[in-house]
């Protein structure tokens, strides 16, 4: 394990390396941004040859030796937010990172201009708050795509307790939200942390917790009540989400 006692950002310009962040297995992705505070503790886990880190790493009193303020890091969120953060760029964003990234990998072995100093520092802080600003946009976005997904995932919901016995297809449910099936599946995954087709079918298992207990229906005419095709297929169905037999359901609840 490596514990660096460093404030750190780094880019993958190629390849791929995973690592134990805080014992969390954590891929890096390619033209990512990514913070790591002084706390994290780094476990190599593997890495593809060929792999490039574009790596600055820098300690808090650096930053007050160059007439930083004692509050600077306040203004860089993605070490204050927490011990890790991954952040992502644009095209344009990539470019301008890697930018400055390259200006300031020139410029410390080249001291023989008077402002070396000066001109290391500005494009040092340039840098952070290049990052800071490409942060607050990437949490905007993150933030704005958070919301419409909660919007979606509870339209999603009202949807389905009407619709589900009729309609199993997710395209019919992408159709009527006006979106892809595809953002549809990601959207709800991400608000819910269950697929579209999961919220479905537990729709379809409460409706039929309901007229096993609440009606006197038999189990054949609930099956077909329920759209399955036969009672075979409406038992597995219902035993895989529950572990019993409609009958048996039923009885146990009875019983109770």
């Amino acid at each position: 394990d490596v514990h660096l006692g460093l404030y750190c950002l780094f880019i993958c310009v190629a390849g791929n390396v995973e690592f134990f962040l805080n014992e969390v297995p954590t891929t890096i992705e390619p033209f990512c941004l990514y913070a790591i505070s002084p706390e994290t503790i780094i476990k190599p886990k593997s890495k593809r040859d060929g792999t490039i880190l574009k790596v600055l790493c820098f300690t808090k009193d650096f930053l007050l030796k160059n007439n930083f303020k004692s509050s600077a890091l306040d203004d860089f969120r993605f070490f204050a937010n927490s011990n890790f953060n991954k952040i992502g760029l644009t095209q344009e964003e990539v470019s301008s990172i890697l930018q400055l990234y390259d200006f300031l990998s020139t410029k410390k072995d080249h001291s023989q201009s008077v402002y070396h100093l000066e001109i290391i520092r500005s494009q040092f802080y340039a840098f952070l708050y290049e990052a800071q600003s490409i942060y607050a946009k990437d949490f905007t976005r993150t933030q704005s795509n958070r919301k419409r997904e909660n919007e979606l995932n509870q339209k999603f919901n009202e949807l389905i307790k009407t619709q589900a016995i009729l309609q199993k297809n997710l395209k019919f449910y992408a159709d009527a939200l006006y979106v892809t099936p595809k953002y549809l599946i990601s959207a709800i995954k991400n608000a819910s942390g269950k697929t579209p087709g999961v919220l479905i079918d537990e729709a379809i298992i409460e409706e039929a917790k309901q007229a096993l207990v609440h009606t006197d229906l038999s189990i054949v005419e609930i099956a077909d009540r329920l759209q399955f095709t036969d009672i075979a297929t409406f038992s597995k169905f219902f035993k895989r989400y529950t572990a019993l037999s409609p009958s048996a359901f039923r009885k146990n609840f009875q019983r109770s």
